[in-house]
């Protein structure tokens, strides 16, 4: 039986273009696949200056039982843990024209050449030239800086302070500072660098960290050794 002319054609067709499709297969193996390669820059930092402690870091090292002074070394190599004798820090809260401040009990103030007078719980409203009313009294009375409040309960400048205040006034500007013990110190310090519920670990490293670095940058031979912001630390 002879085959129809149709179909010899299209047998014909496909035979001429096996060799054209073969070729196309073979050259398609043999050539890599185009690769275009794409660069991303991420910039960033997170708070601070990136150096010493990391916090998330010294967590997850509480969270695998790492004691603290192996945490502290880890990040501090070449250091040792040593105590010191010094054992108040006095903090600068403002320097300003006018201050109020004030107890919830009573509270005591001397000055540089009178004994210490005693107040009624109260404000109190200082202006340079250390001049105001004290119990007893109807005039306001002057007073030698530096004056000294001392208080059992805690004295108050916009918040609650543990410690005593001291004030000194230049003639134009009055100076407040607090000075409390370095331990009660690390009490607002701790928890305002690293959530107070961490494990205990990892928040005595954050306090050697900020104990440490409290006595690295006191300004020794001021009126005060630190500031209350991130100019020392929170």
């Amino acid at each position: 039986m002879s085959m129809p002319k149709t179909m010899r054609r299209r047998l014909l067709v496909a035979a001429a273009l096996l060799p054209l499709l073969l070729a196309c297969s073979a050259s398609a193996q043999q050539e890599p696949p185009l690769v275009t390669v794409t660069t991303f820059v991420i910039r960033g930092h997170g708070w601070g200056h990136g150096v010493g402690m990391g916090q998330w870091g010294a967590y997850g090292y509480a969270q695998k039982g790492v004691a603290y002074d192996q945490i502290v070394t880890h990040y501090f190599p070449g250091t040792e843990l040593d105590t010191t004798t010094v054992k108040s820090i006095r903090v600068l809260l403002v320097k300003s024209p006018s201050i109020t401040i004030s107890s919830t009990g009573p509270w005591k103030i001397k000055d540089g050449s009178a004994a210490a007078v005693t107040m009624p719980a109260g404000k109190l409203t200082l202006n340079p030239k250390l001049k105001f009313k004290v119990p007893g009294t109807n005039t306001p009375q002057s007073f030698l800086g530096p004056l000294v409040f001392t208080s059992q309960t805690p004295l108050v400048f916009k918040k609650a302070y543990r410690g005593t205040f001291s004030v000194t006034s230049d003639g134009k500007q009055l100076t407040l500072v607090n000075t409390v013990p370095l331990e009660q110190y690390l009490y607002a310090v701790v928890p305002s660098e690293m959530p107070k519920d961490w494990l205990p670990e990892a928040l005595k490293v954050q306090a050697v960290a900020a104990r440490s670095y409290a006595l690295a940058v006191r300004k020794t031979g001021s009126w005060f050794d630190l500031y209350q912001d991130t100019r020392s630390q929170v």
